[in-house]
C-alpha cells in the first residue's frame, strides 16, 4: 500500500510540473493582434466621432501596431469599426474627409523660380498622415507610353500663328495651392498628389498629372492622367479617372482646366475625392519664346 501511494504523489507532481499555468497559457496565445484588441481596443469606450479618432491614434502610436502584418492591421481596424455604433463611424468618416480637404488646401505648395518640386505634410486628429506634392518639370513622356492619359491632343512646340499678347492677368489670386513662374517654350507635365499613411504605412495615392505644351499659340494642354495612382487592400481605389475640362488658353488671362475624380473604399465605407487644377497664362514673350504662367489647385471631397 506504501509503494501505491508513492506513485500516485509522483504522478500528480509530474503532471503539475509538465502543464503550463492558465497565466502561462494566456501568454502563449497573446499574439500582438490579440494584445492590441483585447487589451487597448476593448478597454476603450466609443460614445462619438472624436472617441474614434483618438481610439485610432492611440492604436496607431502604441509600439506594438509594428509587429503586426498588414492582415492584421485590417482585422483591427475593423474590430474598432465593429465596436462602434454605426452612426459614430459615419460621423467619424464625414469629420475626417472635411479635415483632409480644409488642410489640403491650406498647405503651403507655392513654388520659386526654378524649382520643380514642392510638398507639405499635415496629420489629422485621427493620427494619419497625409502628404501633398507638387511637380512641374520638362515633360519628356511620349503619350503613347502613358496608359491613363485621357483627351489627347496633339500640339507643335513652336508654332506661329498668333499675335503677340503681354500684359500682366491682373488679379491673379487664388488657393494656397498656388504657384507662378516664367517657364520656357515646350512640353510640361504639372502634377498634384495626395499620398495618405495610416498606423504608420502608406496605404493610398491619388494623382492628378496635366501634360500641357508652351509656344506662340499660348498654352495647350495634350493631355490629363491618373497615372502614379495606386491603393491597398486598406484604402482602395475603386474608381479613378480625369478629363481636361478646357484645353486652350490662346490669349493672356485665359486658362487651362483640368479634373480628377477618385473613389476609395476605406474600412467599409466609401470616400470620394476631386481634383481641379487651373494652369492660368498671365503673360507670353514670343521674342524670348517663354510664359508667365500661374498654377492652382483645389481639393474637394465627401
Amino acid at each position: 500500500m506504501k509503494k501505491f501511494t508513492t506513485a500516485i504523489i509522483v504522478l500528480v507532481l509530474g503532471i503539475s510540473i509538465g502543464a503550463p499555468s492558465v497565466a502561462n497559457a494566456w501568454k502563449i496565445k497573446a499574439t500582438p493582434y490579440n494584445f492590441m484588441k483585447d487589451e487597448v481596443v476593448a478597454r476603450v469606450e466609443v460614445k462619438n466621432s472624436e472617441d474614434l479618432a483618438n481610439l485610432i491614434k492611440t492604436v496607431g502610436e502604441h509600439p506594438e501596431i509594428n509587429n503586426l502584418t498588414e492582415d492584421e492591421k485590417n482585422m483591427l481596424r475593423q474590430d474598432i469599426y465593429a465596436k462602434s455604433p454605426d452612426n459614430v463611424v459615419k460621423d467619424y468618416e464625414e469629420d475626417i474627409n472635411q479635415e483632409l480637404i480644409e488642410k489640403s488646401n491650406e498647405a503651403d505648395l507655392s513654388m520659386e523660380n526654378g524649382e520643380e518640386i514642392k510638398s507639405d505634410n499635415f496629420e489629422l486628429s485621427d493620427g494619419s498622415d497625409v502628404s501633398l506634392i507638387a511637380t512641374d518639370v520638362e515633360d519628356t513622356l511620349d503619350v503613347a507610353d502613358d496608359p491613363f492619359a485621357t483627351d489627347i491632343t496633339e500640339v507643335e512646340p513652336d508654332d506661329e500663328t498668333l499675335d503677340e499678347e503681354n500684359g500682366l492677368l491682373k488679379g491673379s489670386q487664388g488657393s494656397p495651392i498656388y504657384s507662378a513662374e516664367t517657364k520656357k517654350y515646350g512640353n510640361r507635365s504639372w502634377s498634384s498628389s495626395i499620398t495618405y499613411k495610416s498606423w504608420g504605412v502608406p496605404i493610398g495615392k491619388i494623382v492628378l498629372s496635366n501634360h500641357y505644351t508652351i509656344n506662340n499659340n499660348g498654352l495647350t494642354m495634350r493631355y490629363t492622367s491618373k497615372a502614379g495612382t495606386w491603393d491597398s487592400s486598406a484604402w482602395k481605389v475603386v474608381s479613378a479617372s480625369t478629363k481636361t475640362t478646357d484645353k486652350y488658353a490662346q490669349k493672356v488671362g485665359y486658362d487651362l482646366n483640368g479634373a480628377g475624380w477618385y473613389t476609395i473604399q476605406a474600412y467599409g465605407s466609401k470616400r470620394y475625392f476631386e481634383l481641379r487644377s487651373t494652369i492660368q497664362l498671365s503673360k507670353l514673350d514670343k521674342k524670348k519664346k517663354t510664359a508667365y504662367v500661374v498654377h492652382k489647385y483645389k481639393y474637394y471631397g465627401e
